[in-house]
């Protein structure tokens, strides 16, 4: 799990799962701190200044505001089921994190991430399920990614926050409009070039196979973030 966001003038303390809306996060994060024009002119990509702004001196000391209840903790969190597509579309595009083949249907993708967990081998946090123990150890709130405006804007007005202009902070290259298609294509070859000028919809990737392997892949999510295990969406009609 990665580090949070934490700045000694900001009242809460944020953490976040790649894939999971982190990019919107983290700009929204620099924009209340006054560092989001700095970040972007470091390097478009906001992640690469948010390592430097994270290896600064002294940064660890956001766990002693954990240990001691000085700040609030929030962690941004994503249906299961709508992050295991991203995901997939993340190895894709970064075949290294995971050994199968490439290109890939998402059933076999997801049979390859069972068979990881099974043998309690890593994933790459990209892939991996976003729970983590520790959280059960601190008094976390959660955010949820598919209400992320009317929560984020319950934080500002809380706190005192600035209102930012969400709708710039979560514009990302990273966003594909999907294209309805009338068959699953959960046993379909893609490779990242496919996805990238044609995205199917999420919907279209699962059948009842691909959704039992989510569940058994990401249980914890599901439970510890209070996500249904029933889909949030119509299954397609498989082929």
């Amino acid at each position: 799990m990665y580090g949070p966001l934490y700045h000694e003038d900001l009242p809460i303390i944020l953490f976040w799962s790649p894939k999971a809306g982190c990019t919107s996060l983290n700009k929204w994060f620099f924009f209340q701190i006054g560092l989001l024009d700095e970040a972007i002119s470091y390097n478009p990509w906001i992640h690469h200044f948010r390592i430097k702004y994270m290896g600064q001196e002294n940064y660890a000391i956001w766990t002693k505001h954990i240990r001691e209840g000085t700040k609030k903790v929030y962690k941004l969190v994503r249906n299961p089921y709508t992050r295991a597509v991203s995901s997939f579309v993340y190895y894709l595009e970064n075949p290294s994190t995971l050994k199968a083949p490439n290109p890939c249907s998402f059933k076999d993708f997801l049979l390859h991430m069972k068979q990881y967990r099974e043998k309690n081998m890593g994933l790459d946090r990209h892939l991996a399920p976003q729970y983590y123990p520790f959280e059960q150890r601190m008094n976390i709130e959660y955010i949820y990614l598919e209400k992320f405006e009317s929560e984020i804007r319950t934080i500002e007005s809380k706190y005192g926050l600035l209102h930012s202009p969400l709708e710039d902070l979560c514009r990302s290259k990273h966003h594909r409009n999907p294209v309805e298609v009338e068959r699953s294509v959960a046993v379909k070859m893609f490779s990242f070039s496919d996805l990238k000028t044609q995205m199917p919809s999420y919907q279209s990737f699962y059948t009842e196979e691909t959704a039992d392997l989510v569940q058994q892949i990401y249980k914890l999510d599901f439970e510890k973030y209070n996500y249904s295990f029933e889909l949030p969406f119509v299954m397609i009609a498989d082929a």
